[in-house]
């Protein structure tokens, strides 16, 4: 019976997985999204008035 409760959590396990790696991915995107704004910031004479395309960058 224990046998078969781990195997049959297995494919939930291996997802779980995935999922971690995929948001650990998404928050080092996004943290560097937000350093590239920042310096794009300093790059403006530290004024916080930017265009909506600047804020935005890149398509993606």
């Amino acid at each position: 019976m224990q046998a078969a409760s781990i195997i049959a959590a297995l494919p939930f396990s291996v997802i779980m997985l995935a999922m971690c790696y995929s948001l650990i991915l998404g928050l080092k995107q996004e943290s560097q999204h937000q350093v590239e704004y920042r310096q794009n910031l300093k790059r403006h004479d530290g004024s916080s008035y930017m265009s909506l395309k600047e804020r935005i960058g890149p398509g993606t």
